[in-house]
């Protein structure tokens, strides 16, 4: 499974992503417009996320922008097994525990995920301080 980190400053515009099934770690550093947060809960329903795991800042509601995402996207109806998000938050925790719980918890129960993608939703890039804390809360102590 490929590991991708993308920084997205608020208010920033996302790229264009194919859409493969992914699980997504949203680590939301900073507060962001509701508007913002809802236009990207709505990329992340159409970049292919099956498993979005909160963190942060307002992970709560990230959570739910997801899960309000996906209902618009299927007019409020029935959603097939295959499209189905599977949401957690993670407040007052670590974020080691909510990269954790991802490495090791976050499975579709239809699909095969083949990205982890690292969303860093912060003013400033991080990238090589969070790939190495979920790298590194990916291994096992025995």
């Amino acid at each position: 499974m490929s590991r991708r980190y993308l920084h997205l400053p608020p208010d920033s515009r996302p790229p264009d992503f194919d859409s493969v099934p992914r699980r997504i770690v949203v680590i939301a550093d900073c507060e962001v417009h509701r508007e913002w947060m809802s236009h990207i809960a709505t990329w992340l329903v159409d970049a292919g996320a099956l498993y979005v795991i909160t963190w942060g800042i307002a992970c709560e509601d990230w959570h739910d922008a997801v899960d309000w995402a996906l209902l618009k996207i299927f007019d409020y109806g029935p959603i097939p097994d295959e499209k189905h998000i599977m949401t957690t938050w993670h407040s007052n925790e670590p974020v080691e525990e909510a990269f954790w719980f991802a490495g090791h918890s976050a499975f579709h129960p239809t699909e095969e995920l083949v990205e982890t993608l690292i969303l860093d939703v912060s003013p400033a890039n991080r990238e090589a301080a969070i790939m190495e804390s979920y790298s590194k809360a990916q291994v096992c102590d025995e």
